[in-house]
């Protein structure tokens, strides 16, 4: 799901049969592929402090960063050390920067695997404390990865490239040798 202004767009799986288990081939992630999110930015809140000295700064980058960290902390230890060897690896680009709300709205999270992994660019727009609109003033505006889409490219679909899989909807399937338990989630080696 991804909700924006009141609307829900939603991305479908299909079906195929290989052999006798029925897989999932996904037509597009299932899971929220981005959070748009507006906060108070470090030096609006420095300044509302009066604070001395200096203040850290956060792009959207670096938040993108702990939403990969937070779901590579969610999954099993052995799930990370797969993900690690196999997976596509998550790329975090430098932030593309808004100029106005509209572009920062028009902007995204952009998403793209290449040779170098799945590259992650978010669209960012900082306005400065003293702005003379006071209702934008201080604000970071940024796309965040969610991290719910995190934990399915480590389950899942990080793995394609490298470790041939498919999601299993068979329960009976949980016995075949050849699936592998991901709490909750189970794959299978595709037999050739």
């Amino acid at each position: 799901f991804f909700f924006f202004n009141d609307t829900a767009t939603t991305e479908i799986y299909t079906e195929q049969i290989v052999g006798s288990v029925r897989c999932v081939q996904e037509t597009g992630p299932i899971s929220t592929e981005h959070i748009s999110v507006k906060l108070k930015n470090a030096k609006a809140i420095w300044n509302a402090l009066k604070a001395q000295g200096t203040y850290q700064t956060y792009t959207c980058k670096d938040l993108n960063q702990l939403a990969i960290n937070l779901a590579l902390s969610s999954v099993p230890e052995k799930t990370r050390q797969r993900f690690e060897q196999y997976g596509t690896q998550f790329v975090l680009l430098d932030d593309k920067q808004a100029s106005t709300g509209f572009t920062w709205v028009a902007g995204t999270l952009s998403k793209d695997v290449t040779s170098n992994g799945y590259e992650i660019q978010s669209t960012s727009l900082f306005t400065d404390p003293d702005m003379k609109i006071q209702k934008f003033a201080g604000m970071q505006y940024c796309h965040i990865l969610s991290p719910a889409r995190a934990i399915d490219w480590i389950y899942v679909d990080g793995l394609r490239a490298n470790y041939n899989i498919c999601l299993l909807y068979t329960s009976d399937a949980a016995d075949d040798l050849l699936c592998v338990d991901l709490g909750g989630r189970r794959i299978i080696k595709k037999k050739k």
